[in-house]
């Protein structure tokens, strides 16, 4: 496409991959730069390899905003430092590339010089299960299982630094492994660069270059675990971005004025191109199989609680793009509290693969912090998002946003003693793993970290020292195999007929899932100190029901109440025909399964 065709459609925001032809590309003999910048009176390519002079100036393509440069191969390297020089009258500013693969690291804002070539793939085994298993609403009824991680702090070398990406090839795969990860979800994948994290086409230079990120997802890939980017569309949307300046247009009025906390029209059509050949570059280039839009409420919601018009079509029109390239990459949100449709694809709804159940999230954190004598008191509180958990697909969350910011940590808002505070933290994450709806976790969580998260630490793994620490995280291990491993526990998360609830009162929240076989599982949550013996559990098949878990089991630093095989009976009242009976550990739970 010459480059006026790429500026007409850019223009018109129908160019969805953007990348191919604007920023920084190798051609024939050397290096072409290319920006969009129409209010701008002349344009500079100036950088380490100029000695950041006006040497290399752009050319303006005729009739269009489209501004091209050449610089011969033999004058730069790969990974010089380069930034566009705007001039507009008396006035100029220096602007990062927008689509720059790579940059520096803060608080070095410059771009570098990486022209993206195509990696050499070995994944090919995983995309094409990817199409065959995620395209669409398949997705809902797959296994999804993700660790959230934030790679500055979640270990680092003895020096203190962080980890490479060819690093984390060797050590978080098989993590993931072990701890029944299906995905991962990286935070903050893009360093801040001018100042603000956004969703931003480069790769800070800080773990690796954007070819060792590849290889990063190339090994996830091949081990069977899938990669998830958080993507900032709110940081876009400010005017004091970084990006604000890529037309030109920042550097024509006074940038400490008014204009300065205006947001993005972000029903530009410039802007909407520019945002969805973000979106499909992450998934073209890099294979990424998710992408999470965060902070999304503050870009739909205006000032007066309404929602925004131009902000929602792009929403809407973002997740249609991507749904027709390629549909089994999964979009995901937060929860947007009030907004119905969030994962539908009808006219009226934004078109999500799934989104946060907040809802849960926030009715969970507040049942677990109540003290042990007062829960029997308050346990129907726990069937409330139960109501609504069919009609979305969701993800239930213990996510950063809940240990971050003078928050605690999950297992120090476990009222009683230490015992206590972890057989409470294991029956509640048996709650979170068994009930309706995909899962992730925070980094951390697994071993039971007191205190909240430090960005700027590591999580705390010299608490695997600790006995209570190791056996909670061989755990939570198990649990997320037997997870894996039964359908019945993921296959039918947004249909009704796969969940029962059968007691939620006195402190006992009971109930059974199903899969599309006929398979069935019963778990029983104790959230009370006590043992309670001989308590009846409803099922609908009778004989042998297999226990696949006692959160009390002694290897998982409990006090050793367990039930092995049962014997299902039929019984002549209730709703369900048959019942069998089980030993409830204090603060435990019991996840019992039937063998066909």
């Amino acid at each position: 496409m010459r480059g006026n065709q790429y500026a007409d459609s850019f223009n018109e925001g129908m160019e969805y991959r953007a990348y191919r032809y604007f920023g920084c590309h190798y051609t024939n003999g050397g290096y072409v730069f290319r920006l969009w910048a129409p209010s701008a009176e002349k344009v500079f390519v100036v950088g380490s390899f100029n000695g950041w002079s006006e040497a290399t100036p752009m050319v303006r393509l005729l009739g269009s905003g489209l501004w091209e440069g050449f610089v011969p191969e033999g004058e730069l390297e790969i990974g010089d430092l380069y930034k566009y020089k705007l001039v507009c009258g008396d006035k100029e500013a220096y602007k990062a590339d927008p689509f720059a693969a790579y940059s520096g690291i803060w608080p070095e804002s410059a771009s570098r010089v990486f022209p993206i070539r195509e990696y050499d793939w070995s994944d090919g085994a995983w995309m094409e299960e990817r199409r065959k298993s995620f395209s669409g609403p398949d997705a809902r009824r797959r296994p999804i299982n993700i660790y959230e991680l934030h790679i500055p702090s979640w270990k680092k070398r003895r020096d203190g630094t962080v980890l490479s990406y060819t690093e984390l090839c060797d050590s978080l795969t098989p993590y993931l492994l072990q701890m029944g990860y299906t995905h991962v979800e990286i935070i903050e994948p893009f360093e801040a660069v001018e100042g603000i994290k956004s969703c931003f086409y480069a790769f800070s230079a800080l773990h690796g270059s954007p070819l060792e990120f590849c290889e990063l997802v190339d090994a996830l890939h091949k081990a069977g675990i899938g990669v998830i980017l958080d993507w900032n569309i709110y940081e876009f949307s400010l005017a004091e971005h970084g990006l604000y300046g890529f037309d030109g247009y920042s550097i024509c009025y006074d940038a400490d004025g008014e204009d300065k906390k205006k947001r993005f029209d972000l029903s530009s059509r410039v802007v909407q191109s520019f945002l969805i050949s973000n979106a499909v570059y992450l998934a073209d280039t890099f294979h990424i199989d998710g992408i999470r839009m965060e902070k999304l409420s503050s870009v739909l919601y205006n000032e007066n609680g309404s929602f925004d018009r131009a902000a929602t079509a792009l929403v809407r029109r973002i997740n249609g793009v991507m749904r027709d390239y390629f549909p089994d990459v999964i979009m995901m949100t937060d929860d947007l509290f009030g907004k119905n449709g969030v994962t539908s694809s009808a006219s009226d709804g934004l078109g999500f693969t799934f989104k946060w159940d907040s809802v849960c999230t926030r009715d969970t954190l507040a049942y677990s912090a109540i003290e042990l004598s007062e829960r029997a008191r308050h346990t129907s509180e726990l069937s409330a998002p139960l109501k609504h958990a069919f009609g979305e697909a969701s993800v239930l969350t213990l996510a950063h946003s809940d240990v971050a910011e003078k928050r605690q940590s999950f297992i120090s808002m476990m009222p009683g003693n230490y015992d206590e505070k972890f057989a409470g933290n294991r029956v509640f994450l048996t709650y979170m793993m068994t009930r309706p709806g995909k899962k992730l976790r925070f980094m951390g969580s697994e071993i039971g970290q007191f205190d909240e998260w430090d960005p700027f630490g590591e999580v705390q793994w010299f608490l695997l020292d600790y006995e209570k620490h190791a056996r909670l995280q061989l755990y939570l291990a198990k649990l997320g195999h037997i997870y894996l491993e039964n359908p019945a526990l993921w296959e039918l998360d947004c249909e009704p007929r796969g969940f029962s609830l059968d007691s939620a009162q006195g402190g006992i929240f009971a109930y059974r899932r199903f899969d599309s076989d006929g398979g069935e599982i019963a778990v029983v949550l104790n959230f009370t100190p006590y043992r309670i013996c001989k308590y009846s559990v409803s099922v609908s098949r009778e004989g042998e029901w297999e226990e696949l878990i006692s959160s009390d089991s002694a290897q998982f630093g409990g006090s050793g109440v367990e039930n092995g095989r049962v014997e299902s009976i039929p019984v002549r009242t209730g709703t369900t025909p048959y019942s069998l009976t089980v030993d409830l550990p204090p603060l435990g739970a019991v996840v019992l399964k039937y063998i066909k």
